[in-house]
């Protein structure tokens, strides 16, 4: 079983009851700019493993050119 329902109406088919209300996800400021310090962490770790690829090929390119 999941933990979690997307929406009240799931949680009502699943358990055969009615469902009074719901509570939604609330997120604090403090949690949201780690969220975002953490996004662009991750961004930066994508943009250094992308410009890693181009400068492994380059050297391909270059090692492979020079031999032929």
């Amino acid at each position: 079983m999941k933990s979690s329902f997307a929406t009240a109406q799931k949680l009502e088919r699943a358990f055969d009851l009615p469902v009074i209300g719901s509570i939604s996800l609330t997120v604090s400021d403090a949690a949201r700019v780690i969220e975002q310090k953490r996004l662009k962490q991750f961004a930066g770790a994508c943009t250094g493993l992308v410009a890693m690829f181009v400068v492994l090929v380059a050297i391909e390119i270059i090692a492979v050119g020079t031999i032929a």
